[in-house]
């Protein structure tokens, strides 16, 4: 695998899948938990035969993780994601290793008030998980990885605060583009210029859009 896929297993398949293919090669080798663990699987959890952070350290997505050195976070429309133990764990120990590049995928339809007031209240010790009683261990692999629970805070703080500031970039742009391409559609539809344009600032913001989410 080149990317490893940070996502939550509830967000809307198709969704899902939309938000990959927005900016990822139709060729591109994903490592996806929901995909790679064994298919009786239904939830992520640890290992069984180790304990505390060595058992979050030989899991398969910190296995996988450890080979990759691109991420990309699935944001879902439900907002579920930064609330997630597992998701933020893996956000941080990309964030916190060195060369490893993390990019945000986002969707249009983002409620950004509610994301905002969402990162503000990012606390490892009170996040989801499916089996709670693997908790302590996720928070001891993290105190491990980078120092501090404090420290992993600090990490997913700097991380959505970028995300959230591409994110704005992006609805400016794509707001001064559509303006334009509504001024151009009402304009002379027979006009050869017209119609360079409109498809020349069509593809100008596609690939603004994938640049922009992976700054």
């Amino acid at each position: 695998a080149e990317i490893f896929v940070v996502h939550c297993w509830n967000a809307t398949f198709l969704k899902f899948v939309a938000a990959l293919e927005k900016v990822l090669h139709p060729d591109a080798k994903l490592w996806i938990s929901a995909f790679a663990l064994p298919p009786d699987v239904r939830e992520q959890t640890l290992p069984a035969g180790a304990e505390g952070a060595q058992a979050v350290f030989s899991s398969p997505a910190f296995a996988a993780l450890y080979t990759i050195q691109t991420s990309v976070v699935v944001l879902d429309d439900q907002l579920l994601l930064p609330m997630r133990a597992w998701c933020s764990l893996e956000i941080v120990f990309a964030m916190a290793t060195p060369g490893h590049k993390v990019i945000p995928l986002i969707s249009d339809h983002l409620d950004i008030k509610l994301c905002q007031a969402r990162m503000g209240k990012q606390d490892m010790r009170n996040m989801r998980i499916s089996s709670p009683k693997d908790l302590p261990a996720l928070l001891e692999a993290c105190t491990q990885q980078v120092g501090s629970i404090d420290r992993c805070h600090d990490l997913l703080r700097e991380f959505w605060t970028g995300a959230m500031r591409g994110y704005e970039q992006i609805l400016q742009h794509k707001s001064d583009v559509v303006t334009r391409l509504e001024e151009l559609e009402d304009a002379s539809a027979d006009s050869p210029e017209v119609k360079r344009e409109l498809s020349e600032q069509r593809t100008l913001f596609l690939e603004y859009l994938a640049a922009a989410q992976q700054e």
